[in-house]
C-alpha cells in the first residue's frame, strides 16, 4: 500500500540492514499467495509505516489504490480483507481524508476480474463516503493509448515510464475535479 503522494513523498519503506532485509525477503516468499490482511499483516504494515513516519508526517490526504493482484483468487474474503485494511487506515490516520484509487488495467479488454474489483472498491468507499477514483470506468487505458501507456516487451504488462507519468496527471487530474466547489445552483 502506497501511503506516499506527489513530489512530497514520504518513504515509508524499512531501512534495515543486509540480514534482516534477507529474513524479510524469505518472510516474504513464505508468506506468497497470501493476501496481506492474513493475520493482521496489513495491519501491522500500516502501524510499522505511521511509527516510521511520526511525527514528521501527519497527512491530510490518504491515497490507497486497490490493485489488480488478487483479481485471480475469487471473491471470497475480499471485501472483508479491504475493510479490515481501510480499517486500520482510518484508525492510523483519522482526521485525514482518504481517497481510494480503482486498479488500472494491464489489459484490454478488460478482464472480469478486475472489473469486480473495481465495483467492490467502488461500492465499499461509497458506503464509506470516501471517493473513489475509477481508472477502469473513466477509461484511462484503451485501445489507442494502451501501448504509450503499458510497457507490453517486458511481458509483465505494467505502466511504462510514460505510462506512470501520465497515470499520475489523470489522477492529479481526478482529485482536482472532486475538490472542486460544486457550482451553485442558479437562483430562478
Amino acid at each position: 500500500m502506497d501511503l506516499r503522494r506527489g513530489r512530497e513523498r514520504t518513504d515509508t519503506r524499512l531501512r534495515c540492514s543486509p540480514r534482516r532485509a534477507h529474513r524479510r525477503r524469505d518472510d516474504r516468499r513464505r508468506r506468497a499467495g497470501q493476501r496481506l490482511s492474513a493475520r493482521g499483516a496489513l495491519r501491522q504494515h500500516l502501524r510499522r509505516a505511521h511509527r516510521r513516519a511520526r511525527p514528521r508526517t501527519l497527512p491530510d490526504l490518504v491515497i490507497v489504490q486497490g490493485s489488480i493482484n488478487d483479481r485471480r483468487l475469487g471473491t471470497s474474503g475480499y471485501r472483508e480483507a479491504v475493510t479490515d485494511a481501510w480499517d486500520a487506515l482510518s484508525a492510523l490516520y483519522p482526521d485525514a481524508a482518504i481517497v481510494v484509487l480503482g486498479p488500472a488495467p494491464h489489459a484490454l479488454p478488460v478482464a472480469k476480474g478486475t472489473a469486480r474489483i473495481d465495483r467492490d472498491l467502488g461500492e465499499l468507499a461509497a458506503a464509506r463516503g470516501w471517493w473513489y477514483i475509477s481508472p477502469v470506468e473513466r477509461e484511462w487505458i484503451t485501445e489507442g493509448n494502451y501501448l504509450a501507456v503499458i510497457d507490453v516487451d517486458e511481458g509483465r504488462r505494467h505502466p511504462s515510464d510514460d505510462g506512470h507519468r501520465y497515470l499520475a496527471e489523470q489522477v492529479a487530474s481526478a482529485l482536482a475535479e472532486l475538490a472542486a466547489p460544486a457550482p451553485a445552483a442558479s437562483a430562478q
